[in-house]
């Protein structure tokens, strides 16, 4: 598992749509040469190709923190 930050998916992005896959798996591998299978980074390639931004209201976190001692308390540990 790796994580891929906006300007390296904009590079293989561009890449795929400019020369094809195999551009963009060697755009790929440029980034991240420890992928060495062939078929992964295909893979990887088109799952990175085909994401879209984010709606501008999800791309910002809203949701209430975590009252955590409230979970605690629901599966049976308890603060002491």
């Amino acid at each position: 598992m790796f994580t891929v930050d906006e300007a390296t998916a904009a590079a293989i992005r561009r890449a795929f749509n400019e020369s094809g896959e195999l551009s963009a798996v060697v755009e790929l591998r440029r980034h991240f040469p420890l992928i060495r299978d062939n078929e992964q980074a295909r893979a990887c390639v088109r799952t990175v190709a085909s994401w879209k931004p984010l709606p501008r209201s999800l791309a910002c976190c809203t949701h209430r923190p975590i009252n955590y001692t409230a979970v605690l308390y629901r599966f049976g540990a308890a603060w002491e």
